[in-house]
């Protein structure tokens, strides 16, 4: 299906009356862990109901992260390429925020086709929220199905993941169990010294246990 770039625009860009909800898209990764100081990439992925032809993405992050660049997808099939929402400026990304509109001008929006490439640099150690703002949704036949929700959740740490010294559930269980295991050896090996008979010699060599 070829729609013109004034009607291709016109739908990115209006507001309609009617929402329907659906998932517009996810994140790749969509949770784990950023190392302070250092840049990550989020692959945005289409979750399109069936015959979308547009796609509006307004995307908030909340934490210690610096949106740094959004990189639309490479595929001429998008007809006039993503284009910015975030501001009069038209701007694809901000520091904290991520919001374009692209448009179909060849068949239609398929699932897990990816939407662009988000990079950002993890500044302060805390949680980061990707929330889905208010606009986002696809257009299917000239009508917006709205989108809402948090595709993506991450934590600023200093090493990027959990450190080795960090015991997950299952380590602190097997620790726990031996440390009662061992506790238990000691108290009968304590016991033991405590209660061990005493023998007291006598001179023709014969000793009495107490």
């Amino acid at each position: 299906m070829k729609l013109r770039l004034p009607i291709l625009l016109s739908i990115v860009f209006s507001l309609f009356f009617f929402h329907i909800d659906v998932s517009a898209f996810t994140l790749d990764p969509s949770s784990g862990s950023f190392s302070q100081g250092s840049s990550y990439q989020l692959e945005i992925l289409a979750n399109p109901p069936e015959n979308a032809e547009a796609i509006e993405v307004i995307l908030n992050f909340t934490g210690g992260i610096t949106i740094t660049g959004y990189t639309e997808p490479d595929d001429s099939s998008w007809g006039p390429g993503a284009i910015g929402s975030c501001n009069v400026s038209n701007d694809t990304f901000t520091s904290n925020s991520v919001c374009f509109g692209l448009a179909k001008s060849v068949g239609f929006i398929s699932n897990g086709e990816s939407l662009g490439v988000i990079t950002l640099t993890a500044d302060s150690m805390g949680d980061v929220t990707a929330i889905k703002a208010s606009g986002n949704g696809y257009v299917v036949s000239s009508v917006l199905q709205a989108d809402s929700g948090t595709p993506g959740i991450y934590q600023v740490v200093l090493s990027g993941s959990l450190p080795e010294t960090a015991f997950t559930k299952g380590q602190y269980g097997i620790l726990l169990g031996s440390g009662m295991v061992l506790a238990g050896i000691v108290s009968i090996f304590g016991f033991y010294i405590t209660n061990k008979p005493k023998v007291i010699e006598q001179k023709d060599g014969w000793g009495i246990n107490l």
